[in-house]
């Protein structure tokens, strides 16, 4: 039986304008966990997607939200993308 590659990106969105209680519901409510339960699973390698003004209030308000650093062996597991606030989708990193 052959193997089968899945590229899997996930999105996270904020609307522009959002206040920022919403924004910081919805990190500890969904982002924050999510990312922490792609952390305890080493094998998974995933594209995460943040609107250009979801990651702007994050870099802000919670810069160690992704629980890592570039220079980590998780950093190059989970390669983060991102748009302007109202630009097409881009990679910002680069999987090794």
């Amino acid at each position: 039986m052959s193997k089968i590659a899945l590229a899997l990106v996930v999105h996270a969105h904020q609307p522009v304008g959002n206040f920022d209680h919403g924004f910081e519901e919805a990190c500890q409510k969904v982002y924050s966990p999510f990312v922490q339960a792609l952390l305890r699973h080493p094998r998974i390698r995933i594209g995460l997607h943040f609107s250009g003004c979801l990651l702007e209030w994050i870099e802000k308000h919670q810069p160690d939200l992704m629980g890592t650093d570039s220079s980590s062996n998780d950093a190059k597991r989970l390669c983060l993308n991102s748009s302007g606030v109202s630009a097409r989708f881009r990679s910002i990193f680069e999987l090794e």
